[in-house]
């Protein structure tokens, strides 16, 4: 999923602490999202769905650094994460 705009620097600069600050839209702590626990199995539901509707394979070959969710395109200049897909319908 990609966005229409850029972040603005400030987002990117953020020091958000906690465990999911990731997710902006949930945060952590006392304050956290009520949503949060609701959406996590719904988010599971819809992954399970689509791993049983389409098969996924890389679209080219991939470099895994240290961190085992850090995926980049071997020999690529691009820095930033990668995991560019083939996504095809399973025949029913």
């Amino acid at each position: 999923m990609s966005r229409d705009t850029p972040l603005p620097q400030s987002a990117i600069d953020a020091d958000i602490p906690g465990f999911y600050s990731h997710m902006m839209t949930f945060i952590g702590g006392g304050r956290a999202c009520i949503g949060f626990k609701f959406s996590e199995p719904e988010m599971k539901i819809v992954l399970c769905m689509l791993v049983q509707t389409f098969k996924l394979t890389p679209a080219q070959e991939i470099e895994w650094t240290m961190q085992v969710s850090s995926p980049t395109v071997k020999g690529s200049e691009d820095a930033t994460w990668q995991l560019p897909l083939r996504v095809e319908m399973i025949s029913t």
